[in-house]
């Protein structure tokens, strides 16, 4: 980023006498879609006009008269989280991407007389601020000179009031997780942009001694991110980039350890990605970023977020299959210093020709994902025996303790069923991040762990590796050993063409018989058949997985299911395979399920296929690495 600190005059802390607009007249920016070019042409260049957005989203238009601690409306008329991230202000990095330079002085001058400093709800969260303060130093470096100088006045006013904020009430105890990371680098970046602000050399000494350390919190040593979320792991990992590509830019750069953890970081998630760039959505995922080249969500974000990375580093073996065009594109790179030994650990076997299987374990973080080569596209499969989340309250964690995800190509096949809202979620929130809807085994209808609120867990479930052999592993977890007496044991085998499940219940019930299930949910525009103990699934492009039962006793039903595709959207048309019985009864005394999924073939569109147990195919050589 080409950081127009040089420009940026020192300027007094602001008071909280600053003009404010009339009533009725607040400002909140509201998303429309599309790209750049389609949403400067469609941008209200005044704070009425923005309102009316607002309103139309939200139902009312705050005041001045909000608490500090209100999260929701209490009228129903909408959720927080909506007003909060429309007023990132990210809309002005969509303008200046797109040369609509126009309206932008309007925007930021219109937001400050709404929103004075430190009033209203738009000062109530410190991530926020750090968004807006990203916001603005991206146009600042993509505007003109002759509008740089107009914005001058205003932007010495805004950053000062930010940094300002931000340092005075940092996110510390259970919001030192992503929050935390964004106010950091927010700090950082005001520092480096703009030396003139006052505690410039602060923000810049003590964001680098706290960046450092917070590199190492929010990542285990293996890369995998302690929220549990891949998503927000990438949103950390793009502030945690932004500061370093700004310390190279000074030519003060961060550690080699760092740079490491970083490194360690993105070779975790090109990991996970399957032949399109996608990852499986684990955990929460609000869809959140720091840069934006559009209001649309990024489906390739985490991707996105790794080829920056990947430039950045030197390292084409990080470098994903397939992402976006976007600005991170067009940061100004200073090539970060990596070993040869650092990036020799992403390697990846892409030959669509073979069979061979690499098993990598990141055993810190608790995953392992295992990906096959096929004449069809890699199959990524990807089997959690991590912790619940980050933290005491694991915030952003759900209840999918020894659940697996499996895409294969660029197509998923075993899906998350998502996070669909936050505050306003309601019981909807606890659906989404229950055990009911994940890939893994269920009891008496409970969660592995104990839900406290719409953040917080007051149980966790502690899931862990107990064997691994050359084509597999063997993980449990002891979620319900308090409350039923039994702990649920997962094994998964990598056998020639297949994957191999194994699910057991290990103690005594503590009530008989002892209700259980297993549940695999399905992503969109599959086709199911079921015979039985035999289920076929045949994908939108053809490829065709048989999910075979290895008690005869036992059958597949089909579900209907809950699936978020996005922050704040419900679908309910999808389905979920479903196998079920009891532990202690005369039919059921061992509670035993082997599950055999077979990567089949591709069908023609339309055409009827029949997958076996034993499918022919090459023998599967597994290698960990």
């Amino acid at each position: 980023m080409d950081c127009p600190g040089s420009r940026l005059r020192q300027a007094p802390v602001p008071t909280r006498k600053c003009p404010a607009l009339k009533p009725g007249t607040s400002v909140c920016l509201a998303s429309n879609g599309g790209c750049p070019r389609a949403i400067a042409h469609g941008t209200p260049r005044t704070a009425s006009g923005i309102a009316t957005l607002y309103q139309a989203i939200c139902g009312r238009v705050p005041g001045r008269s909000h608490s500090r601690s209100r999260t929701a409306t209490s009228d129903g008329g909408g959720d927080v989280k909506f007003v909060w991230e429309l007023n990132r202000l990210q809309i002005l990095q969509v303008l200046a991407a797109a040369g609509a330079y126009g309206s932008v002085p309007d925007i930021i001058e219109s937001w400050m007389q709404a929103n004075p400093p430190f009033e209203g709800i738009n000062w109530t969260n410190g991530i926020e601020a750090a968004s807006r303060v990203a916001s603005l130093l991206v146009v600042l470096a993509l505007v003109d000179t002759k509008l740089r100088r107009r914005l001058d006045p205003l932007a010495r006013r805004f950053l000062s009031a930010h940094v300002y904020w931000i340092a005075r009430y940092p996110s510390l105890h259970s919001s030192a997780n992503n929050h935390r990371v964004a106010e950091l680098a927010a700090l950082f970046l005001a520092g480096t942009c703009a030396p003139g602000l006052p505690g410039a050399k602060r923000y810049l000494a003590d964001g680098r001694r706290d960046l450092e350390q917070a590199v190492l919190d929010l990542f285990h040593p293996d890369g995998v991110g302690a929220e549990q979320s891949p998503t927000y792991a990438a949103y950390s990992l793009e502030w945690f980039a932004l500061a370093s590509l700004a310390a190279d830019k000074r030519g003060t750069p961060f550690s080699a350890t760092f740079h490491s953890r970083l490194h360690a970081a993105a070779s975790h998630l090109r990991w996970m990605m399957d032949d399109g760039g996608r990852l499986p959505r684990i955990g929460d995922d609000d869809e959140g970023r720091v840069l934006a080249s559009c209001l649309q969500r990024e489906d390739r974000y985490v991707a996105s977020v790794v080829a920056l990375l990947a430039r950045w580093l030197g390292d084409p073996t990080l470098q994903p299959p397939a992402s976006d065009p976007h600005l991170r594109d067009r940061l100004p790179l200073r090539r970060a210093n990596a070993s040869a030994t650092v990036r020799a650990e992403c390697r990846l076997a892409e030959d669509p020709g073979t069979s061979t299987t690499q098993i990598k374990a990141f055993g810190q973080g608790g995953y392992t994902i295992a990906r096959t080569g096929t004449p069809h596209g890699s199959l990524v499969t990807v089997f959690d025996h991590g912790p619940l989340g980050f933290g005491p309250i694991a915030a952003h964690g759900h209840a999918d303790a020894l659940a697996i995800w499996l895409h294969w190509g660029d197509e998923p096949i075993l899906i998350d069923a998502g996070t669909y809202l936050y505050h306003s979620g309601g019981v909807d929130r606890d659906l989404f991040r229950g055990t009911g809807v994940h890939n893994t085994l269920e009891v008496e209808g409970a969660d592995q762990s104990v839900i406290a609120g719409p953040f917080n867990w007051s149980s966790h479930a502690r899931a862990l590796v107990i064997e691994r052999t050359a084509s597999g592993l063997i993980g449990e977890h002891d979620g319900y050993f308090r409350r039923f007496g039994v702990i649920h044991r997962r094994a998964l085998f990598f056998e020639r063409n297949m994957l191999v499940i194994e699910d057991r219940l290990v103690g005594r019930p503590s009530k008989t018989p002892l209700r259980w299930s297993i549940g695999f949910l399905l992503a969109p525009h599959v086709a199911i058949r079921i015979d039985g103990h035999r289920a076929e699934i045949k994908t939108k492009s053809g490829r065709v997985l048989s999910f075979c039962l290895g008690s005869s006793h036992l059958g597949w039903a089909k579900m209907p299911a809950l699936h978020s595709p996005a922050f704040n959207c419900r679908d309910e048309t999808l389905e979920q395979l479903r196998v079920g019985a009891t532990f202690g009864s005369p039919q059921h005394k061992q509670p035993y399920v082997r599950t055999v999924i077979s990567a089949c073939c591709i069908a023609p569109e339309g055409s009827e296929t029949t997958c076996h147990e034993n499918a022919p195919g090459a023998a599967a050589q597994g290698a960990w690495i």
